[in-house]
């Protein structure tokens, strides 16, 4: 396929090391492209593969590229390991009362009302972090004596922000 002047496509991981993530891209060799790890910007490059550094083996990344009002669905990678493009479910709850359940040392557990069978986009901090079917999520591999914020979007709205502190 061509490059495609409009924007990213067919974003894939072109290799893999224990402690990095190589990713390419189809657009204009020329172009500019934000590179998001987890729905956050950590680097804007000119060109088509982008080299993530530094990272832990054996942890999952969420990547996705921008450019022209274009965005890649997501790739999972982890280092050392080939990754698979994902795209999320599509959001069809509306969710409300959000309110936590329980905590461990590392974890915090949630659930809020709406359809039950319906898919909703989890926030924490206003980044989404996960897609999911049902009324519950619990988020792992947190910091202890740390405060997260949370909240659940779906439909075009968004429940009130919690806050949960790991002890």
């Amino acid at each position: 396929m061509p490059p495609v002047a409009g924007g990213p496509v067919n974003a894939k991981v072109a290799g893999t090391t224990g402690s990095t993530i190589t990713l390419q891209w189809e657009g204009s060799p020329k172009g500019s492209y934000d590179v998001l790890r987890a729905g956050v910007r950590i680097a804007t490059v000119q060109g088509l593969t982008f080299t993530d550094v530094g990272l832990l083996t054996g942890t999952s990344y969420l990547y996705s590229i921008q450019g022209n009002g274009v965005t890649t669905p997501e790739l999972t990678a982890t280092p050392g390991v080939a990754a698979t493009a994902t795209v999320p479910a599509a959001i069809t709850g509306t969710p409300t009362a959000l309110s936590l359940t329980g905590s461990t040392s590392d974890s915090v557990s949630m659930t809020w009302l709406g359809p039950a069978d319906a898919s909703y986009e989890v926030l924490r901090s206003g980044i989404r972090i996960a897609t999911v079917r049902g009324l519950a999520f619990t988020d792992t591999g947190l910091q202890s004596k740390t405060p997260y914020l949370y909240s659940v979007r779906g439909n075009g709205s968004t429940t009130a922000t919690i806050t949960a502190t790991i002890n």
